[in-house]
């Protein structure tokens, strides 16, 4: 090994734009990089030169923004809202990067002037690809959130769309200066301000009626950085765009590793990392958030800064694991890498059958629940799946497959020692089982080969979910295994799909940063979901909401309370949960609504359960589960 990775490794349009050229402050890192994106910024000389009428609306603000009545955000039809010539002012700005929304499957709709049959059928058969949602500058992938308002049908165009919780307006943003003006825009307004990149959000983080979305999905720079900082670490240069897919490529090219994403088309420079950033790599090296070496972003008053540890240090510190769409917009981080390494990937499973009861089956998932602490210690993923497969007469079938287990630089012949206990059990029980198992040189290899891009599929519209984090004291003594196992099987035996993930998110390089303490101290992270029928009224939609806290989540608090480690990974969890700040904050919550308030005392940025936002509520169409379709308004 180099010498030094082994030292990273022991430590750790416009005329109104301009270049980049003002003095950089004392305390700002002289190493940060910029992307020609970041030289085109907003300044308030720039600002002089544009004498329109609507000038104020663009300029810089340290005031309050204007509300309507009520104390809400303005919204479509208010009297405040923007007329057509300030909107066109914004455009001009902008040099035509503003975009009024058409929901993407508006051509299946003959009301819509975008009505095409061809087009329509295209958009049905690629609703599940998360590819035709990224490209679109509103759409999102689980359209639950923005109230269901325009799903794609078979061209019939019998139905009705409507915008609902999209943003009104977005602003296809490819200039730090694009971002400022939408900014300070929606902030001289009064308006929402939504940022959408990838669109891949379990939380409606990315959607908002009457919002103008800030649209990050095409800062697409990239650059790998051999030696950034003082320790002269290898990095690399992400813009705000950037998959994680991407950066793992470009780490891949320099004989490097990530820690980014499981599924390859989740944006890494936004709200991935900002809500922590669980990762297959996470038992080795931590979250992804602790990676994290420098940002820029653009705060609510419209200017752009350099967030690291010499520079605004406490915005540093928060957004690396206080949540996205809460503190500003990022436009590209700096993230450091590791060396490469080998990964063993193992496809295992078993079920009930003539041979094996479920008692029997169930004795074979107490085995994995039993090993997971030695798994993770080891560095291992688990990405479990427990299934009740059939009910008769109250006799069920069960599966279980941990499709993939992912073993970081190890060999196969260690992966067989460590798992070794477990199979040996499986085989004590007299249950067969498959364990497929493949080498590769690299991570990055082995993680495309088992987990490809097409592997995530959008959610269907029909389904609220839901996660818990097991902390580690539920698989290291005798008691915690058992309660730990009884919830699951409590909630499978109810009929819902459990999805586990086996991990241990620790913090190797002792990173001082906001990731949830709950995260620092879990083993194991499960969700499930509830399915809801289509055109369900708003009794049943909160019928399937109250059936996913009554049947699966209370059960997993019960033996995982906030009070005992137990907690929600904010990225994936359910938008409903009663303790959020406690769940997805833990301790952190007090300093992180200090910040919140230092840095946004307006609350220009408002995310749904992100910092600050028990001050504000969506008041939207009532469909029985919390949607982004209405006003937002402050309580």
């Amino acid at each position: 090994m180099p010498s030094h990775w082994l030292l990273f490794v022991l430590i750790g349009g416009g005329n109104l734009f301009t270049r980049y050229s003002c003095a950089k402050p004392t305390t700002e890192p002289t190493t940060f990089p910029r992307f020609r994106f970041e030289t085109d910024v907003l300044t308030t000389e720039t600002l002089k030169k544009y004498r329109s009428k609507n000038a104020h609306l663009l300029a810089f603000n340290t005031s309050g923004p204007i509300t309507a009545s009520g104390g809400c955000k303005v919204f479509p039809g208010d009297a405040a809202w923007p007329s057509s010539d300030e909107w066109n002012a914004l455009d001009d700005a902008l040099g035509g990067a503003l975009i009024k929304t058409v929901p993407l499957a508006a051509p299946c709709y003959r009301e819509w002037e975008v009505y095409n049959a061809a087009k329509c059928e295209a958009i049905v058969a690629n609703w599940t690809n998360p590819h035709t949602h990224m490209e679109d500058p509103t759409s999102v992938m689980w359209p639950v959130w923005e109230g269901l308002t325009c799903l794609p049908v078979d061209g019939t165009g019998n139905s009705s769309c409507t915008i609902g919780g999209y943003p009104t307006y977005a602003v296809n943003a490819t200039t730090v200066a694009h971002i400022q003006l939408a900014i300070n825009f929606a902030r001289n307004s009064g308006l929402r301000i939504v940022i959408k990149n990838t669109g891949h959000d379990y939380l409606g983080k990315s959607s908002g009626a009457g919002a103008l979305s800030i649209w990050t999905h095409n800062l697409k720079s990239i650059e790998y950085l051999p030696n950034f900082g003082r320790s002269s670490v290898k990095a690399i240069h992400a813009g705000a765009g950037v998959t994680s897919l991407e950066v793992s490529q470009i780490a891949y090219g320099h004989d490097a590793s990530v820690v980014a994403g499981m599924c390859a088309s989740v944006g890494f420079a936004g709200g991935y990392f900002t809500g922590g950033g669980l990762s297959p790599l996470s038992s080795l090296f931590g979250m992804a958030a602790d990676h994290i070496l420098a940002a820029g972003v653009v705060t609510a008053d419209g200017q752009y800064v350099i967030a690291s540890p010499e520079s605004h240090p406490d915005l540093f510190w928060a957004i690396r694991g206080g949540g996205g769409s809460t503190w500003g917009v990022v436009t590209s981080v700096v993230v450091r890498l590791h060396p490469t390494i080998p990964l063993t990937t193992s496809a295992i499973s078993f079920q009930t059958s003539a041979n094996v009861s479920n008692e029997t089956f169930w004795e074979g998932a107490r085995s994995y629940f039993e090993n997971i602490e030695r798994f993770t210690s080891a560095g291992f993923y688990g990405f479990s799946n427990t299934r009740r497969l059939s009910s008769f007469y109250n006799n069920s079938d069960f599966s279980f497959a941990l499709e993939p287990m992912l073993a970081p630089n190890t060999t196969i012949e260690a992966f067989n020692r460590v798992t070794k206990p477990f199979f040996d059990r499986l085989k004590e029980l007299g249950i067969p089982y498959t364990n497929e198992q493949k080498f590769y040189e690299s991570f990055h290899e082995g993680w495309i080969a088992t987990w490809p891009d097409e592997h995530l599929v959008v959610t269907v519209p029909t389904i609220t979910e839901g996660s818990r984090l097991f902390p580690r004291e539920l698989f290291t003594n005798p008691e915690g295994i058992e309660n730990s196992l009884q919830a699951i099987r409590t909630v499978s035996e109810r009929g819902y799909d459990i999805t586990g993930f086996a991990l241990a998110p620790r913090n190797p390089f002792h990173v001082d940063n906001s990731v949830n303490p709950a995260l620092r101290n879990a083993l194991g992270h499960f969700s499930s979901g509830v399915v809801f029928a289509e055109h369900s009224t708003s009794e049943q939609m909160a019928a399937t909401q109250a059936e996913l806290m009554n049947n699966i989540l209370d059960v997993w608090r019960e033996v995982a309370p906030s009070e005992k480690m137990g907690g929600s990974y904010l990225n994936e969890a359910n938008i409903m949960e009663p303790n959020w700040q406690d769940d997805f904050y833990g301790l952190n919550y007090p300093e992180l609504l200090r910040i919140k308030r230092t840095y946004d005392p307006y609350s220009v940025f408002y995310a749904t359960t992100g910092v600050g936002s028990e001050d504000w509520e969506v008041r939207s169409m009532e469909q029985g589960i919390r949607t982004q379709n209405g006003r937002l308004c402050r309580l």
